[in-house]
């Protein structure tokens, strides 16, 4: 049984550098990704994988940026995230504050686009060995982002650089761990002063 998945965030899914549309499993290694609106987006069958390793995204809105909107039962994942350089989002600044910057942002609604539905989630994933850094820009969301529904997620030994992260932002932090049974160890946050929210929220 395959399920269509909404690439992308607030509308924005192309220009994006890999696009998939009911995909088995997919896999991204060693590409260079620049100026996409999400870099890597797309629907994937349910349980498939999703693997982005040993690349890079530049001057992005969303790097990965994956969804689904579905009252029925579907379980997305596992996403393997590793080995990755991700860097600056300033490019996507609106005046409008039209987007919101996030490193990889998962979520999963109800049909509505809104609501949550329990039996629809992302389950384990796994965001290891990256890089996040550069002008965040001033709708800096977060560098990993979870709209509640992702269940089983381990996120270690990442560093987070937040030394150029612009006044203004609207994340609440650099990591955004809503969700069920989330383990974040070993990970790394420089921030840019006494001002700067530079930690895990949950």
């Amino acid at each position: 049984t395959s399920v269509s998945a909404a690439g992308g965030c607030n509308g924005v899914g192309p220009p994006a550098a890999v696009y998939y549309q009911t995909a088995g499993n997919i896999t991204v290694d060693h590409v260079v990704m620049t100026y996409c609106a999400s870099c890597v987006t797309g629907g994937i069958q349910a349980g498939a994988t999703v693997t982005v390793s040993n690349s890079t995204c530049a001057n992005f809105d969303h790097c990965l940026g994956m969804g689904i909107a579905s009252n029925s039962a579907v379980v997305l994942g596992p996403v393997y995230f590793f080995n990755n350089e991700v860097h600056d989002m300033k490019a996507w600044d609106t005046a409008a504050n039209t987007f919101h910057h996030d490193g990889v942002h998962l979520w999963g609604y109800c049909s509505d686009g809104s609501s949550y539905c329990a039996g629809t989630y992302w389950n384990n994933i796994y965001i290891y060995n990256n890089h996040f850094y550069g002008v965040t820009g001033t709708q800096f969301g977060d560098w990993i982002f979870n709209e509640a529904n992702v269940q089983n997620e381990w996120a270690f030994n990442n560093f987070s650089d937040t030394t150029e992260e612009e006044s203004g932002n609207e994340g609440p932090g650099p990591f955004y761990a809503q969700g069920i049974n989330m383990h974040y160890w070993n990970n790394t946050f420089l921030g840019s002063g006494t001002a700067s929210s530079a930690n895990l929220n949950q």
